[in-house]
């Protein structure tokens, strides 16, 4: 079994449906995108020990790697995921945006 290192220095399984559902949150509404292609493209290859930010920076080249003038809503997947680590590093864990924090708050 193949194991992750996390941010904390934990470890856990690899989950590969939840490396399915970063690239999903990531192409989630944007057209021209797909979340196959980013998968493939990352060529990502896993083994015992690899960190979950080797992961995430893998994604973010691999979007970067797809921004063209035929595909350039890769730059808002590549942006997404960016986003999505600098928050696991400053909060370790993903937190909501802030617009879905106010909207809890005033029970909309």
């Amino acid at each position: 079994m193949i194991h992750v290192s996390k941010r904390d220095g934990s470890k856990e399984p690899l989950d590969l449906n939840k490396f399915h559902r970063v690239c999903q949150f990531a192409c989630e509404g944007l057209s021209g995108v797909s979340v196959s292609e980013l998968e493939i493209k990352t060529k990502i290859q896993f083994h015992n020990g690899i960190t979950s930010k080797d992961i995430q920076e893998t994604l973010i080249k691999a979007a970067a790697d797809l921004i063209s003038e035929e595909t350039p809503n890769y730059q808002y997947v590549a942006g997404r995921l960016i986003n999505y680590q600098l928050r696991k590093e400053v909060y370790g864990r993903m937190i909501p945006s802030l617009y879905c924090n106010i909207m809890i708050e005033l029970k909309v």
